[in-house]
């Protein structure tokens, strides 16, 4: 019966245009960390990342056509940017050491979700009919390329952490550019878009991947990873100012 119910709100949702159902995705993750820092404050955003670092990761495995922009787009991409706001609320509200924690606790969770998968593949399966043989080959269609993921992620944060900080010092020499602000959304913007977009596109799909893409489809992955980048940030903006108000961060209370 919960078979059928999803199997018809796949075929309803698929004649809907893939770009609102990244929307909606957007609007759900938002929701999500909205009550989950009502109801659990700093513990329940721990939660959120742990779980956006998961479907992330699976999520990447799938590939959808935007056809407003005439692109293929790699999923997984708006929860991970979904990551940043509930970082930011975590920085803002429960403070920097807590943020780092955060971090931390997610890094081993991703390494525990790892090895117990990867552990669970190295039984021998014991098949007893085409369902079970489906699931063993779904299950190691999924896990197994995790890792190259996992450490392209990995990989791509301290390069761009790392260019980062350079870019930083950099910016701060540059004379005929005043304003702080725009110097400082220049220098994310090279780095934690473009920069940290590139490194795991290539990683990822292209130098340690199974598949061999052509050029096209890869440039459409690390175009189209961009935009949905820049627009996922403009609304995590929004709503962190809109939803967490100065008052509330000044006061270090959640809302």
């Amino acid at each position: 019966m919960l078979d059928a119910i999803l199997t018809s709100s796949e075929k309803i949702m698929h004649t809907i245009p893939s770009i609102l159902t990244s929307c909606m995705t957007f609007f759900l993750c938002i929701f999500f960390i909205t009550v989950m820092n009502r109801l659990f404050k700093f513990p329940g955003l721990c939660c959120y990342l742990v779980i956006t670092s998961t479907i992330s990761n699976i999520q990447l495995l799938y590939t959808t056509y935007y056809e407003i922009i005439n692109m293929h787009v790699v999923l997984g991409t708006v929860p991970f940017c979904s990551s940043f706001l509930a970082c930011d609320i975590i920085n803002k509200v429960y403070g920097k050491s807590n943020a780092k924690m955060a971090i931390w606790i997610v890094i081993f969770c991703d390494i525990l979700l790892l090895f117990s998968m990867l552990t669970a593949i190295w039984h021998k399966p014991c098949i007893t009919d085409l369902e079970s043989q489906e699931n063993i080959f779904a299950i190691k269609k999924i896990f197994l390329q995790t890792p190259r993921f996992l450490i392209s992620s990995y990989i791509t944060y301290f390069v761009s952490q790392r260019i980062e900080i350079y870019l930083f010092d950099m910016a701060k020499k540059i004379k005929f550019i005043k304003s702080k602000f725009i110097k400082h959304n220049i220098t994310l913007f090279i780095s934690s878009v473009i920069i940290d977009t590139f490194v795991f596109t290539f990683l990822a799909f292209y130098l340690m991947s199974p598949i061999t893409f052509t050029f096209d489809v890869l440039n459409d992955i690390f175009w189209s990873a961009i935009i949905v980048r820049l627009i996922c940030n403009i609304g995590n903006t929004a709503v962190f100012n809109i939803i967490y108000n100065k008052s509330n961060i000044q006061t270090g209370k959640s809302i």
